[in-house]
């Protein structure tokens, strides 16, 4: 196997690699399917066996490389060795070796003990490891393994290592986890999963943040993520300290809050609110669920998915009633129409009533009743025609009854049809005409944005013209748009109002 000596991987094989040291290497690369290692070897260990032991380890297959632990650059020009790998490492350390303890001092600080490599620590007795490993930056999610040498050459008890929090005062946990010898291997005694094993934290109390803009009065903030009570109100928060409440009692342990008015801001002086607390690992955990973003890339690790949300825009469409509603069951021509046939028949109904009218006189001997024949009376007469309202006059003529009825039936059939449109035009639920974002910003109504924080920063990151030129219109005017669920819905009500809330 080639030796690729510009492996970015920090880690140091200082014990003095005996073939026994050795063969646990290797089955320790293989029982955890790891295949990068790097040796350092200790100034005290010969150099031909350091070279015969690292041909030993090349024949596993992995990626081998060697540095000599007096190699100023391992400190100097560490940053190189504590890049990312897209597979876990492996970093083996002898406690024996006075150097080596430097070492684990840098790990420390660079918060080198976790997931992402297995250390495989060799110590002469349990007590002195105890000692020196009691003093690191270990956590709960290390993969540290200390091996102990038995009476017999060629055997090692084996303990798991590892802090619920030694930030936080956490004790360390050194666990008898099995045992190795050349002839039988690895036998691990363990029978539960790794979180089952670290899953007691024993009371420490974490430092966290929750996002919370106004919390409602008479009532502490403590109080509010506890209640079920206007569920509306900071229910993002509220919902991530429930989950975070089940969490804490599986594991045993505790949380001292801060609040934060604001989720994630960023401008030339950096990032600010709940996410900047984390960031600067002023706090541990963030109990308002996060967003991700590219821009956040590197600030916070972040956990599975707990809360799925949709932000959107609820509005009642505007009644679209023209100022000429009564109007338009006829165009305009046929209006002027019906107006013309009125006046037309008014005119001819007046002169039927004086034809009438003379010949009642001249052929009556005494006064009779007669129609008055003025237009305006003939006028009022089409008119209630129209409008459906009877006429108690004295029609004679025979062209004067026929006149009526064909008038009746014209006003009959107006009246019917201009009727039945305007019923028909209430009953029929109203054109939904805005469907997009751009109808919807082009419209009457006022936009309008739910108070919560968790909404206002996803909006921020919305993309679309549309949509920028939205938030950019209500961010103009914050203290008349940005307002409580409740109070949005009021305005909703009255049809002039499109809130923006989430789901």
């Amino acid at each position: 196997m080639k030796l690729h000596v510009a492996l970015v991987l920090f880690g140091s094989i200082t014990i003095c690699i005996c073939s026994q040291s050795t063969s646990l290497v290797k089955d320790y690369l293989t029982y955890n399917n790891l295949n990068t290692v790097l040796l350092i070897p200790c100034r005290n260990e010969p150099t031909v066996d350091s070279i015969r032991n690292l041909r030993t380890l090349q024949e596993y297959g992995g990626w081998t490389n060697v540095r000599d632990i007096a190699d100023e650059s391992l400190t100097t020009d560490s940053d190189k060795f504590f890049v990312r790998l897209s597979n876990a490492h492996c970093v083996v350390v002898s406690l024996d070796c006075n150097e080596t303890i430097e070492f684990l001092s840098k790990a420390s600080d660079r918060k080198l003990f976790h997931y992402e490599r297995n250390w495989l620590i060799f110590g002469s007795n349990l007590s002195r490891s105890y000692d020196i490993l009691r003093e690191q930056n270990i956590n709960v999610d290390a993969e540290v393994t200390l091996a102990i040498p038995l009476e017999s050459d060629r055997s090692y008890e084996l303990y798991e290592v590892y802090n619920p929090s030694s930030k936080h005062g956490g004790r360390l946990n050194v666990t008898r986890c099995g045992q190795w010898s050349e002839s039988t291997g690895f036998h691990i005694t363990f029978k539960q999963t790794k979180t089952q094993r670290r899953q007691n934290f024993n009371g420490i109390t974490f430092p966290a943040v929750v996002t919370l803009r106004k919390v409602p009065k008479d009532i502490t903030f403590m109080e509010h993520l506890r209640s079920n009570d206007l569920g509306y109100v900071n229910n993002v928060s509220r919902f991530g300290y429930h989950i975070f409440s089940l969490i804490m009692d599986i594991h045993n342990f505790k949380i001292h809050i801060h609040v934060a008015n604001i989720f994630a801001y960023f401008d030339s002086s950096g990032w600010h609110g709940a996410i900047d607390a984390v960031n600067r690992s002023e706090v541990e955990f963030c109990l308002t669920p996060l967003r991700w973003e590219n821009d956040r890339y590197g600030l916070l690790e972040q956990t599975i998915h707990i809360y799925h949300v949709r932000v959107l825009f609820i509005f009642r469409h505007p009644k679209s009633v023209p100022s000429n509603a009564f109007l338009l069951p006829f165009k305009s021509t046929l209006w002027y129409a019906i107006i013309g046939l009125s006046l037309l028949s008014a005119c001819i109904v007046r002169n039927i009533f004086s034809v009438e009218n003379h010949k009642k006189v001249t052929n009556s001997t005494k006064v009779v009743s007669t129609n008055e024949d003025s237009f305006s009376n003939s006028l009022l007469m089409v008119f209630g025609f129209i409008v459906q309202q009877g006429y108690f006059g004295n029609l004679l003529l025979t062209s004067s009854r026929i006149l009526a009825i064909a008038v009746l039936t014209f006003s009959l059939l107006i009246y019917q049809f201009y009727s039945s449109f305007i019923v028909g035009s209430l009953l029929i639920e109203s054109p939904k005409n805005i469907k997009t974002m751009k109808q919807l910003i082009n419209s009457e109504l006022t936009l309008g944005m739910d108070e919560v924080p968790y909404v206002e920063n996803i909006y921020s990151y919305s993309k679309g013209e549309s949509t920028e030129e939205s938030y950019k219109r209500i961010m103009s005017n914050q203290k008349k748009s940005i307002m409580s669920t409740r109070a949005g819905l009021d305005l909703l009500k009255k049809g002039t109002h499109s809130p923006r809330i989430h789901n």
